[in-house]
Protein backbone atom coordinates (compact mmCIF):
# COMPACT_ATOMS: atom_id res chain seq x y z
CA UNK A 1 0.00 0.00 0.00
CA UNK A 2 1.49 3.50 -1.12
CA UNK A 3 -0.52 6.92 -0.53
CA UNK A 4 -0.72 10.29 -2.39
CA UNK A 5 -2.01 12.61 0.50
CA UNK A 6 -1.82 16.32 -1.14
CA UNK A 7 -0.96 19.18 1.08
CA UNK A 8 -4.71 20.15 -0.37
CA UNK A 9 -6.12 17.21 1.50
CA UNK A 10 -8.39 17.92 4.47
CA UNK A 11 -10.37 15.16 6.71
CA UNK A 12 -13.65 13.94 5.30
CA UNK A 13 -12.39 14.01 1.54
CA UNK A 14 -12.59 11.67 -1.16
CA UNK A 15 -10.02 8.72 -1.55
CA UNK A 16 -9.24 7.49 -4.84
CA UNK A 17 -7.82 3.65 -4.91
CA UNK A 18 -5.48 3.20 -8.24
CA UNK A 19 -5.07 -0.26 -9.28
CA UNK A 20 -2.03 -1.00 -11.77
CA UNK A 21 -2.34 -3.87 -14.68
CA UNK A 22 -0.54 -7.09 -14.97
CA UNK A 23 3.40 -6.66 -14.46
CA UNK A 24 2.40 -3.23 -13.13
CA UNK A 25 3.30 -1.75 -9.48
CA UNK A 26 2.23 0.73 -7.23
CA UNK A 27 5.20 3.39 -7.83
CA UNK A 28 4.47 2.43 -11.76
CA UNK A 29 1.06 3.50 -11.84
CA UNK A 30 2.20 6.83 -9.81
CA UNK A 31 4.78 7.78 -12.14
CA UNK A 32 2.56 6.03 -15.83
CA UNK A 33 -0.28 8.64 -14.93
CA UNK A 34 1.07 11.75 -13.28
CA UNK A 35 -1.61 13.53 -13.74
CA UNK A 36 -3.49 11.72 -11.31
CA UNK A 37 -1.46 13.06 -8.24
CA UNK A 38 -1.98 16.55 -10.29
CA UNK A 39 -5.48 16.33 -9.73
CA UNK A 40 -5.23 15.08 -6.39
CA UNK A 41 -3.31 18.87 -5.55
CA UNK A 42 -6.17 20.26 -7.39
CA UNK A 43 -8.74 18.76 -5.69
CA UNK A 44 -7.88 17.99 -2.27
CA UNK A 45 -8.34 13.94 -2.50
CA UNK A 46 -6.04 11.23 -1.63
CA UNK A 47 -4.38 8.49 -3.61
CA UNK A 48 -4.26 4.86 -2.61
CA UNK A 49 -1.76 3.11 -5.13
CA UNK A 50 -1.77 -0.83 -4.29
CA UNK A 51 0.78 -3.31 -5.33
CA UNK A 52 -0.22 -6.71 -6.46
CA UNK A 53 1.05 -9.27 -4.20
CA UNK A 54 2.25 -11.03 -7.39
CA UNK A 55 0.44 -14.71 -8.99
CA UNK A 56 0.07 -14.82 -12.94
CA UNK A 57 2.50 -12.01 -14.07
CA UNK A 58 2.06 -9.32 -11.01
CA UNK A 59 -1.94 -9.44 -12.06
CA UNK A 60 -4.73 -9.18 -9.61
CA UNK A 61 -6.79 -12.09 -8.02
CA UNK A 62 -10.10 -11.79 -10.03
CA UNK A 63 -10.70 -15.87 -10.29
CA UNK A 64 -10.62 -17.75 -7.19
CA UNK A 65 -13.40 -17.98 -4.68
CA UNK A 66 -11.76 -15.64 -1.80
CA UNK A 67 -11.34 -12.75 -3.89
CA UNK A 68 -14.69 -13.30 -5.72
CA UNK A 69 -16.31 -13.31 -2.30
CA UNK A 70 -17.02 -10.28 0.18
CA UNK A 71 -14.61 -10.56 2.97
CA UNK A 72 -13.67 -13.97 1.34
CA UNK A 73 -9.59 -13.16 2.11
CA UNK A 74 -8.54 -12.55 -0.95
CA UNK A 75 -7.04 -9.26 -3.49
CA UNK A 76 -10.47 -7.74 -3.04
CA UNK A 77 -10.49 -7.76 0.67
CA UNK A 78 -6.97 -6.74 1.06
CA UNK A 79 -7.90 -3.46 -1.06
CA UNK A 80 -10.75 -3.09 1.56
CA UNK A 81 -8.10 -3.03 4.58
CA UNK A 82 -6.42 -0.42 3.28
CA UNK A 83 -9.22 2.12 2.52
CA UNK A 84 -10.52 1.18 6.42
CA UNK A 85 -6.77 2.18 7.35
CA UNK A 86 -6.92 5.35 5.25
CA UNK A 87 -9.92 6.42 7.06
CA UNK A 88 -8.66 5.68 10.41
CA UNK A 89 -5.30 7.44 9.79
CA UNK A 90 -6.05 10.13 7.53
CA UNK A 91 -9.60 10.50 8.11
CA UNK A 92 -10.66 10.19 4.56
CA UNK A 93 -14.62 9.22 3.38
CA UNK A 94 -15.29 6.05 4.14
CA UNK A 95 -17.08 5.96 0.45
CA UNK A 96 -14.51 5.23 -1.73
CA UNK A 97 -13.76 5.53 -5.85
CA UNK A 98 -11.63 3.00 -7.53
CA UNK A 99 -9.40 3.26 -11.30
CA UNK A 100 -7.78 0.64 -13.22
CA UNK A 101 -6.32 -0.41 -15.85
CA UNK A 102 -6.47 -4.32 -17.78
CA UNK A 103 -6.13 -6.22 -14.28
CA UNK A 104 -6.58 -3.70 -12.21
CA UNK A 105 -9.70 -2.37 -14.57
CA UNK A 106 -11.15 -6.40 -13.41
CA UNK A 107 -10.44 -5.99 -10.10
CA UNK A 108 -12.44 -2.33 -10.31
CA UNK A 109 -15.09 -4.14 -11.33
CA UNK A 110 -15.09 -7.02 -8.97
CA UNK A 111 -14.66 -4.41 -5.76
CA UNK A 112 -17.62 -3.09 -6.86
CA UNK A 113 -20.12 -6.20 -6.29
CA UNK A 114 -17.67 -7.84 -3.49
CA UNK A 115 -18.00 -4.41 -1.60
CA UNK A 116 -20.51 -1.99 -2.55
CA UNK A 117 -20.91 -0.99 0.60
CA UNK A 118 -17.47 0.83 0.50
CA UNK A 119 -17.65 2.08 -3.34
CA UNK A 120 -19.23 4.57 -4.46
CA UNK A 121 -18.19 4.70 -8.01
CA UNK A 122 -15.57 2.94 -10.36
CA UNK A 123 -13.97 3.19 -13.74
CA UNK A 124 -12.34 0.92 -15.38
CA UNK A 125 -10.11 0.61 -18.24
CA UNK A 126 -9.78 -2.54 -20.46
CA UNK A 127 -11.34 -4.87 -17.97
CA UNK A 128 -14.11 -7.84 -18.13
CA UNK A 129 -17.58 -8.05 -15.88
CA UNK A 130 -17.28 -9.01 -12.25
CA UNK A 131 -17.18 -13.00 -11.90
CA UNK A 132 -16.02 -13.41 -15.71
CA UNK A 133 -12.25 -14.72 -14.63
CA UNK A 134 -13.57 -17.10 -11.96
CA UNK A 135 -11.56 -20.85 -11.94
CA UNK A 136 -13.31 -21.82 -9.09
CA UNK A 137 -9.57 -21.71 -7.28
CA UNK A 138 -9.63 -21.31 -3.72
CA UNK A 139 -7.12 -18.60 -3.54
CA UNK A 140 -4.81 -16.80 -5.96
CA UNK A 141 -4.33 -15.03 -9.13
CA UNK A 142 -5.45 -16.83 -12.44
CA UNK A 143 -5.41 -16.20 -16.13
CA UNK A 144 -8.97 -16.97 -17.93
CA UNK A 145 -8.74 -17.10 -21.53
CA UNK A 146 -12.43 -18.12 -22.09
CA UNK A 147 -13.22 -14.82 -20.42
CA UNK A 148 -10.35 -12.60 -22.34
CA UNK A 149 -11.37 -14.51 -25.77
CA UNK A 150 -14.21 -12.63 -26.06
CA UNK A 151 -16.35 -15.94 -26.56
CA UNK A 152 -18.61 -15.71 -23.33
CA UNK A 153 -22.72 -14.01 -24.75
CA UNK A 154 -24.51 -14.57 -21.71
CA UNK A 155 -28.19 -12.61 -20.75
CA UNK A 156 -27.68 -9.45 -18.26
CA UNK A 157 -29.41 -11.70 -15.54
CA UNK A 158 -26.63 -14.22 -16.00
CA UNK A 159 -23.96 -10.97 -15.18
CA UNK A 160 -26.13 -9.57 -12.67
CA UNK A 161 -26.53 -13.20 -10.64
CA UNK A 162 -22.52 -13.65 -11.34
CA UNK A 163 -22.16 -10.08 -9.67
CA UNK A 164 -24.56 -10.79 -6.64
CA UNK A 165 -22.92 -14.29 -5.94
CA UNK A 166 -20.03 -12.38 -4.59
CA UNK A 167 -21.87 -10.78 -1.71
CA UNK A 168 -25.08 -12.96 -1.47
CA UNK A 169 -27.71 -11.13 0.91
CA UNK A 170 -26.62 -7.58 0.02
CA UNK A 171 -29.33 -5.27 -0.93
CA UNK A 172 -28.04 -1.52 -1.10
CA UNK A 173 -27.20 0.18 -4.41
CA UNK A 174 -24.37 -0.75 -6.30
CA UNK A 175 -21.85 1.39 -7.13
CA UNK A 176 -21.85 3.49 -10.64
CA UNK A 177 -19.48 2.33 -13.12
CA UNK A 178 -17.74 3.82 -16.20
CA UNK A 179 -16.51 1.13 -18.75
CA UNK A 180 -13.91 2.09 -21.09
CA UNK A 181 -12.62 -0.51 -23.81
CA UNK A 182 -10.75 -0.01 -27.31
CA UNK A 183 -12.62 -2.06 -29.97
CA UNK A 184 -9.07 -2.86 -31.09
CA UNK A 185 -7.90 -4.46 -28.18
CA UNK A 186 -5.78 -7.08 -28.44
CA UNK A 187 -5.36 -8.90 -24.91
CA UNK A 188 -8.67 -8.39 -23.65
CA UNK A 189 -11.46 -9.00 -26.54
CA UNK A 190 -13.72 -5.53 -26.70
CA UNK A 191 -16.74 -8.47 -26.15
CA UNK A 192 -16.32 -8.19 -22.82
CA UNK A 193 -17.18 -4.74 -22.38
CA UNK A 194 -20.57 -5.25 -23.94
CA UNK A 195 -20.84 -7.86 -21.77
CA UNK A 196 -20.02 -5.94 -18.64
CA UNK A 197 -22.00 -3.14 -19.84
CA UNK A 198 -24.69 -5.98 -19.13
CA UNK A 199 -23.59 -6.74 -16.22
CA UNK A 200 -23.52 -3.06 -14.30
CA UNK A 201 -27.04 -1.86 -16.23
CA UNK A 202 -28.59 -5.23 -14.86
CA UNK A 203 -27.17 -4.14 -11.67
CA UNK A 204 -29.14 -0.82 -11.99
CA UNK A 205 -31.94 -1.86 -13.38
CA UNK A 206 -31.34 -0.62 -16.69
CA UNK A 207 -31.76 -2.05 -20.22
CA UNK A 208 -28.26 -2.28 -21.40
CA UNK A 209 -29.90 -1.75 -25.02
CA UNK A 210 -31.40 1.06 -23.98
CA UNK A 211 -29.08 4.07 -23.03
CA UNK A 212 -30.60 7.63 -22.20
CA UNK A 213 -28.72 9.23 -24.16
CA UNK A 214 -25.18 8.31 -26.88
CA UNK A 215 -22.42 11.26 -28.00
CA UNK A 216 -18.87 11.20 -28.85
CA UNK A 217 -15.96 13.31 -27.02
CA UNK A 218 -15.59 16.47 -27.74
CA UNK A 219 -12.56 16.39 -30.75
CA UNK A 220 -12.51 12.39 -30.52
CA UNK A 221 -15.17 10.87 -32.53
CA UNK A 222 -13.93 8.14 -32.00
CA UNK A 223 -14.90 7.61 -28.58
CA UNK A 224 -18.95 6.60 -28.78
CA UNK A 225 -20.23 7.37 -25.23
CA UNK A 226 -23.05 5.84 -24.11
CA UNK A 227 -25.26 7.01 -20.93
CA UNK A 228 -26.92 5.13 -18.99
CA UNK A 229 -29.74 6.30 -16.60
CA UNK A 230 -28.92 9.51 -15.03
CA UNK A 231 -25.22 8.63 -15.02
CA UNK A 232 -24.97 5.30 -13.30
CA UNK A 233 -23.58 3.36 -16.44
CA UNK A 234 -21.01 5.41 -18.56
CA UNK A 235 -20.20 3.14 -21.39
CA UNK A 236 -17.20 4.67 -23.64
CA UNK A 237 -15.92 2.23 -26.91
CA UNK A 238 -13.26 3.31 -28.78
CA UNK A 239 -12.38 3.14 -32.54
CA UNK A 240 -9.10 2.28 -33.37
CA UNK A 241 -7.64 1.78 -29.77
CA UNK A 242 -5.64 -1.37 -29.08
CA UNK A 243 -5.06 -2.41 -25.12
CA UNK A 244 -2.93 0.79 -24.58
CA UNK A 245 -6.25 2.63 -23.43
CA UNK A 246 -5.36 5.87 -22.75
CA UNK A 247 -6.65 7.01 -19.30
CA UNK A 248 -9.08 9.72 -19.32
CA UNK A 249 -8.63 11.86 -15.57
CA UNK A 250 -11.11 14.66 -16.49
CA UNK A 251 -13.73 12.65 -17.58
CA UNK A 252 -13.12 10.40 -14.78
CA UNK A 253 -13.57 12.81 -12.02
CA UNK A 254 -16.21 14.52 -13.53
CA UNK A 255 -18.02 10.44 -13.84
CA UNK A 256 -17.07 10.59 -10.32
CA UNK A 257 -17.98 13.87 -9.02
CA UNK A 258 -15.19 14.96 -7.29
Amino acid sequence: MYTYVPSSFKKGNPVVVALHHCAGTAPGYFHEYPDWPKMADSKGFMLIYASSPGGTGGCWDVSSKASLKHQGGGDSETIVEMVKYAVQKYGCSEKAFVVGHSSGAMLTQVLGTTYPDVFVAGSAYSGVPSGCFSTEKAQGADWNATCTGGTLNESPEYWVQQGKNTFPGYSGDYPRMMLVHGRQDQVINFNDHREAVKQWCGLHDLNPDQPSKKNTLPGESNYEVSVYGPNQVLAISAQGVTHQNPLKIDLTMQFFGI
